[in-house]
């Protein structure tokens, strides 16, 4: 599997392996574009980082200068099926490219990561999800990384615990999580904030290996739905609306998709959020028609 991040005109990658992810050299590069857009790119190796797997770029001062986040989907020495061990997390500052710890205090499996404005205060947050559940990374002022639990995740023996994959949105002004747990987990799980806790609310346990998961206003009606792809079984991509209540109720976007991983955007100007997933060799787009 190739993972990439984007920012302006280039584009950081990231190869690995989730089968005997310890082979995996973890070969980071850039790819430039040489000024002729029908030309190949120009590919520059930043670093190995064993394992390394999911790219975000982050401003984490929150002075418009964003940096590339390297999370490692295991520890160098990790053994199948429990993965034991510490996991990396680092950083590179475009220009320099130089390795730049952030921590190592998640265990297991590290299989998502989000960068968010957690505080509203322009600081872009990092957010894991790994056998050690869902955790915040922030800069502090002094210059050192804190580590914050929000959720253990699935409490289960692992590898059948933590978290998976996470997405932060937002229900008439309410902050909500969404997980996919455990590792390529059933579940589609609903954190919400009650009496200072984040407390887990299961919504689906019926997929198999999901994969990703986004968060989205695609009806606009100010409350985002969640959207979900598996990629197990008969495979699909899937869409959760909350009612007013608290339930959820699940709609088949695509029975048959592979989905590996999923994004939001206004793909044709219409000012509507469409869909794009892949899978595979496949590359699908849903068009907002609404």
């Amino acid at each position: 599997m190739i993972n990439l991040a984007y920012w302006k005109d280039q584009i950081a990658l990231a190869s690995e392996f989730e089968i005997e992810a310890k082979r995996s050299i973890g070969v980071v590069s850039l790819l430039v574009p040489n000024g002729d857009p029908r030309k190949p790119w120009h590919l520059k190796e930043i670093d190995r980082l064993t394992t390394s797997h999911r790219l975000r770029w982050a401003d984490i001062e929150g002075n418009g200068l964003k940096v590339l986040v390297n999370a490692p989907l295991t520890g160098p020495t990790a053994e199948a099926p429990d993965h034991d061990g510490h996991l990396p997390l680092v950083l590179y500052r475009p220009g320099r490219w130089k390795r730049e710890p952030i921590g190592d205090a998640n265990e297991g499996v590290q299989h998502g990561i989000l960068a968010i404005d957690w505080d509203g205060d322009g600081r872009e947050s990092i957010l894991t999800a790994s056998f050690s559940g869902i955790d915040r990374y922030a800069l502090q002022k002094n210059g050192e990384w804190k580590r914050i639990e929000i959720a253990r995740g699935r409490l289960a023996a692992c590898p059948k615990c933590g978290s998976s994959d996470i997405a932060v949105g937002q229900l008439t002004g309410e902050r909500f999580l969404a997980a996919i747990e455990p590792w390529h987990g059933n579940e589609i799980v609903v954190y919400r904030h009650e009496q200072r806790r984040w407390k887990r609310f299961v919504i689906d346990d019926s997929l198999l290996e999901g994969h990703t998961i986004l968060t989205a206003d695609l009806d606009g009606d100010g409350r985002d739905e969640i959207i979900a792809g598996f990629r197990g079984g008969s495979s699909g991509v899937m869409i959760y609306k909350a009612n007013s209540d608290g339930s959820w109720v699940k709609s088949v976007l695509d029975s048959g998709m592979r989905a590996n991983a999923c994004v939001v955007a206004d793909l044709n100007g219409r000012q509507r959020r469409d869909l794009a997933c892949v899978g595979g060799a496949l590359l699908k787009w849903y068009e907002n028609v609404r």
